[in-house]
């Protein structure tokens, strides 16, 4: 089991698209599926099979799983975490209205579990909480100083107040424990971006791709081209990352995807068929 959990913690942090997470999960399920019947009795097994159909996009079978990890262990932090990951439609049996009360249970119950606090704070984030998301993470920051999640997290709250103040000091902290953080290139990118100071930007961007090939950064470099009227530069930057998609899910590819054929519509280059007034009759 701990080497399917070091499988699934490596496949997490690269950015594969969704026939790359099938192909690599493809083994690995029927391997913890497997280890789930040699021992059905240990919470941690069906808790890996569950985070397992997590990232295959298998709901039902995640949920299922993840509810035999909790009949097990109640007070397994990591089940909460993993059930915050399904619908909320699905959490009413469980006697929680939504995802923040399932991780802040996490985190109630190991409030030594790092992930469960940036858990948290992410879901603080979403419901316009940041204040309370920021006073939790410092929290944690104040017990390690160089905790790179936990500062990452940070960072994006940060971002979304647009507060330099907090977000340049911040980042070139997280640069100097990790030079080769693309993400950190690309939100400081985002920052300059939001403060029209597009040369910097565009510097940011380009580091984060040359790093790791940052599909997010080509759709900020084509809003810039496309403000400085470079729309040939513009539009390769959208297919790109079209082709960079990870899938249905992926909102930045759709976004992409819309912002290219408006551009094209604008420049006549979208065929006939595809036309607006063509796909109203449709």
């Amino acid at each position: 089991m701990l080497a399917a959990r070091s499988t699934l913690q490596h496949l997490a942090r690269l950015r594969l698209s969704e026939r790359a997470w099938q192909d690599s999960l493809r083994p690995l399920i029927p391997v913890v599926a497997a280890a789930v019947q040699r021992d059905t009795l240990r919470a941690e097994t069906w808790l890996a099979l569950g985070q397992c159909y997590l990232y295959a996009r298998k709901w039902n079978e995640a949920d299922q799983a993840l509810r035999r990890a909790f009949a097990r262990d109640s007070l397994h932090s990591k089940i909460y975490l993993r059930f915050a990951q399904l619908h909320a439609s699905r959490l009413g049996e469980l006697g929680f209205e939504d995802e923040y009360e399932l991780c802040a249970q996490a985190l109630a119950l190991n409030p030594l579990d790092v992930e469960a606090a940036i858990a948290t704070a992410n879901q603080l984030l979403l419901e316009n909480r940041r204040e309370e998301a920021v006073a939790l993470l410092e929290k944690y920051r104040r017990l390690n100083p160089n905790h790179l999640p936990v500062l990452m997290m940070l960072g994006r709250i940060y971002l979304t107040r647009n507060d330099l103040l907090q977000i340049l000091p911040l980042y070139e902290h997280i640069l100097k424990l990790d030079p080769r953080n693309a993400d950190a290139y690309y939100n400081l990118g985002i920052a300059y971006y939001n403060q029209d100071d597009f040369d910097t930007a565009i510097r940011l961007f380009e580091r984060a791709l040359r790093l790791n090939d940052h599909a997010d950064a080509r759709l900020y470099l084509a809003y810039i081209y496309e403000k400085r009227q470079e729309m040939d530069r513009a539009i390769q930057y959208l297919r790109e990352r079209i082709r960079l998609s990870t899938g249905d899910h992926d909102t930045f590819a759709g976004e992409a995807r819309e912002h290219l054929y408006n551009l094209l519509l604008q420049r006549g280059e979208v065929p006939e068929n595809l036309l607006p007034e063509k796909l109203e009759k449709k």
